[in-house]
């Protein structure tokens, strides 16, 4: 037995250490992680201070009362005649130009509201803008 060799064996690494460590390294991390919040926009509706107003002569702005009116260039206009007017309104105009404000008072009927906003869509307007009340209060 002497002058004999001993085997080495290789080394062995103990993973059941390296398990624990791996689960506390991600619970620390799941609990310390901050997770983004999605922002969330808050929207009123504009009001109308009165129904004797003139709307803005802007050839591409829409209005709606409270009575669900509309009013195209000061006049009022029935569902129907949307679409027309915009068509014409938007004749050779290109890209921002096609535009279309809708100004709209916040007791407006919905369904007004999203016929007009169709509309605006079937005649190819690039952008819809629906300007708020800053002043209101949350």
């Amino acid at each position: 037995m002497i002058g004999r060799r001993r085997r080495r064996e290789p080394p062995r690494i103990e993973i059941s250490s390296l398990v624990d460590i791996v689960f506390l390294l991600l619970i620390f991390f799941m609990v310390t992680t901050r997770f983004a919040e999605e922002p969330v926009i808050d929207i009123e509706l504009s009001t109308a201070e009165g129904e004797s107003q003139a709307p803005e002569q802007d050839p591409k702005t829409l209005q709606i009362d409270s009575a669900s009116k509309v009013y195209f260039l000061g006049k009022e206009i029935s569902l129907d005649e949307v679409e027309e007017k915009l068509t014409t309104s938007l004749e050779g105009l290109e890209g921002a130009a096609r535009t279309v404000r809708v100004e709209i008072d916040r007791d407006s009927k919905w369904q007004v509201i999203s016929r007009v906003i169709d509309d605006c869509r079937r005649v190819g307007a690039q952008a819809l803008t629906v300007p708020t009340d800053p002043d209101r209060g949350q």
